[in-house]
Formats: structure tokens, sequence, C-alpha cells
């Protein structure tokens, strides 16, 4: 006993130094960058698998004692007391054959937490991403009759005479340039999304094959410490017949249980298609939450390009003016704000087109946790603009109207201030309308 008990310590430290060795490698593994955490991630799998490898060998080679010992005691045991021990070797080989076909079976997935959790986003995910390709869609309707719009305008007044005439046309050619540009992009970023929409393709998947397989990982440690009780009363010198008969009896009890779970173990074929659906609902997954980033960044980006457009204008009607103190330090200001939003609209842009590179380029794939983070903050940011946005598109509306309600339609109800690129003629021409009801009303009060 005492052999087998120093056997026993020695496996206890190996597992510990392993495990702590384990530690070690996987504090590291989330120091480290994400094009290495792949390759980690398998080395670890690779290292666990060893380490049980260690832990199973050990075991196994105190059980052959255990079995060498129980043979030369049996030497002067009672024919039922041979029986029994007989039968718990049977039984104990009986469930190493259940753990090592247990062990066999590999899930490709990391844990059943992660499993589960992109089980349940993944319907929230689909529909954000059908409601945003609704957005894209309406936007270039929009869009498409902003350049009718233009064009219509911008025949009329070549129908005219005039200094006024010329000035208008070049404003409004101007106006029209922007929309061109900005709704080519809009175009581009949209048959983009339909193309790597095609290509997120979720599959059913058995789920219980998996809580089969977790309920089978408990029942495996119940059973081993069921086999330690039984030992511990094959060791106990002290038990008399009826009590023998009791512990045969529990024996073939726990050694028919073992065969009932033995035909529960998943066959390789369905861990084979499982794992196959898996990975192809992984990387739908993955395709997905990019593309719903992607998008989201687009608009993010839009709205930067929108706000440094707006500070430009404002630094060139300052250039034309005469420079009083005030207005120099104004200057000098806004000098700084552009810098500081040319910069946040840059690393927009580099957000953006990582996206579109993981997505249309093959370059590496990105964690889910970090485009979880990205999504995170990209939302909050895009709150932060549109209010801005918002609010200066408000101020600048009622210093030039005095109809309140035409102010909320445009910016309330249409919600126009969120694609002002793509609306400045839809705008314009809503405002006309209303002068001309407003000055019709006038007339007839007469």
């Amino acid at each position: 006993m005492n052999l087998i008990n120093n056997r026993l310590g020695r496996i206890e430290q190996t597992i510990i130094e392993q495990q702590k060795q384990f530690d070690k490698f996987n504090e590291f593994n989330e120091l480290n960058s994400f094009e290495t955490i792949n390759q980690q991630i398998n080395q670890l799998d690779e290292f666990q698998r060893k380490l049980k490898e260690v832990e199973n060998n050990e075991t196994e080679q105190v059980d052959q004692l255990k079995q060498i010992i129980q043979k030369i005691g049996a030497q002067n045991k009672s024919e039922q007391e041979k029986e029994i021990l007989k039968l718990n070797n049977q039984l104990q080989n009986r469930y190493k054959e259940f753990s090592k076909a247990l062990q066999s079976i590999k899930f490709q997935f990391n844990s059943i937490e992660f499993y589960q959790k992109v089980n349940e986003k993944k319907e929230k995910l689909e529909k954000q991403l059908q409601d945003e390709i609704k957005i894209l869609e309406e936007y270039l309707e929009i869009q498409n009759l902003n350049t009718q719009l233009f064009n219509e305008v911008l025949n009329d007044i070549k129908a005219k005479k005039g200094n006024y005439k010329q000035q208008s046309e070049e404003q409004l050619k101007q106006l029209q340039q922007t929309n061109k540009q900005k709704g080519d992009r809009l175009n581009i970023v949209t048959n983009k999304v339909y193309e790597k929409q095609i290509e997120i393709n979720f599959t059913q998947i058995d789920d219980n094959l998996i809580k089969n397989y977790e309920q089978l990982k408990i029942q495996e440690e119940q059973l081993q410490i069921e086999l330690n009780q039984i030992n511990d009363k094959i060791s106990n010198q002290q038990l008399n017949p009826q009590q023998l008969n009791e512990l045969k009896d529990q024996i073939i009890k726990v050694y028919s249980n073992i065969d009932e779970l033995k035909m529960k173990i998943p066959k390789d074929i369905d861990v084979q298609q499982y794992n196959k659906n898996y990975q192809q609902n992984l990387e739908s997954y993955e395709k997905l939450y990019a593309l719903l980033n992607y998008i989201k960044q687009y608009h993010l980006t839009r709205y930067y390009e929108r706000i440094k457009e707006n500070e430009q204008k404002q630094k060139q009607k300052q250039q034309n003016k005469d420079e009083n103190d005030y207005k120099k330090l104004f200057y000098s200001r806004l000098n700084q704000v552009q810098k500081e939003n040319t910069k946040i609209e840059m690393e927009a842009q580099d957000i953006f087109q990582r996206y579109e590179n993981v997505l249309f380029k093959s370059y590496n794939k990105m964690a889910i946790e970090s485009m979880e983070k990205d999504q995170e903050e990209i939302e909050k940011q895009i709150q932060i603009q549109k209010n801005l946005i918002k609010s200066r598109d408000q101020i600048k509306l009622r210093s030039k109207l005095k109809d309140q309600s035409m102010i909320k339609e445009i910016i309330n109800v249409k919600q126009y201030y969120k694609i002002t690129e793509f609306t400045q003629m839809i705008i314009l021409n809503m405002i006309k309308k209303n002068i001309q009801t407003i000055q019709q009303g006038q007339i007839n009060q007469y």
C-alpha cells in the first residue's frame, strides 16, 4: 500500500506541475496578438490532451499495481472474496474502456458556453443585418431621387439667362458632384454587402448530441467516485458474507450501468458531421458580425467626413473675411479642431478598410471578442456624431426658416440630417414648396 500511496503522490504532484505550466501558457496567450492566438489555441489543446494522457497513464499504472497486490492477497482469500476481486478487475477494465472511448470524442468548439453564446446571438444579429440592409436600400432610393431633382433643376437653370444663373449652376453642380461621389460609394458598399450576405448560411445542429456528451462526462466522474468506494470496501478486511454479497451486487449493477452508458457515446460519424456543421456556423457567425461592423463603420466614416467638410467650409468663409483678434483666435481654434477630427476620421477609415480586407480580400480573420468590442465602440461613436450633426443642422435650419413644422419634418420625421449628402435637392425642394404654400396662404387672405 505504501508503494501505491507513493505512486499516487507522484501523480498528484505531476498534475499540479503540469497545470501550473498550462496556466502560465494560458496567461501568455491572453497577452498576445490575435495573429498568434489560433496557433496558441491548437498548442494549448494539444498540451491539455498530453496532460490528460499523463494522468491516465499514471492512474492506469496505479490500478495495475492494485490488481497485482489484490492477486497476491487473493491467495489466502475465500472463494467468495476471489470472485469479488475478479468481478472488480472486470469492472475497472470496463470503466477504462468507457473513459477512453469518451475521451476520444473531439468537438471543435472551445467550450459549451461559447457554443451557447453563438447559438443564442445569431438570430438577433441576423435581424440586425436585415435592418441595416433595408436602411442601405432606403438611402439608395433617396439618393436616386436626389439625383433626378438635380438634373431637373439644372435643366431649368440652363433655360434661363443672367449672372445669377451661372452662379446658381456652379453651386448646384458642386452639390451634384458630392451627391454622385457619395452615392457611388453607397452603391459599392451595398453591392458588397449583398455579395457577402450570400455566404452566410447557418445549418441546423442537433443540440442533443452535445447535451448527451456533457451528461456522459458528468456520469464518468460519478462512476469514478463509485469505483473508488468499491475499492475501499474491498480493502476492508472485516466484511462478512452478507456484506460481500451486497458488494458483489453493487459491482454487477455498476458494470451494467457502464455498458448502458457506452451505448450512448456519440458515434464518430455523428461527431464529424456535427463538427462540420459547427465550423460552417462559426464561419457564418464571424462573417455576420464582421459584415454588421462593416456597415456600421461605413456610416460612422460618413459622419466624420461630414463634420470635416463642414469645418473646411467654415475655414474657407473665415479666410474670405477681414480678421480681427477674435476671428484670429477662432480661426486658430478651428484649425486645431480640424486637425483632431481629421486624425479621428483617418482612424475610422482605417477600421473600415480593415473590415473590408477581412471580408473581401481574404485577410486574417478577426477574433469574435475583438469584433464585439469594436461594435460597442462603433455604436457609441455613431450616436455621439449623429447628435452633433443633428444639433448643427437644426441650428442652421432655424437661422433660415421660420416654419418650425418644416424643420421638424426635415430633422425629426425624415431624419435627413443623417444623410445630407444624399438629400441636398430634396431638402431644397421641400423648403421651396413650403414657401410657396405660405405665400399662397398670404395671398388668399387678401
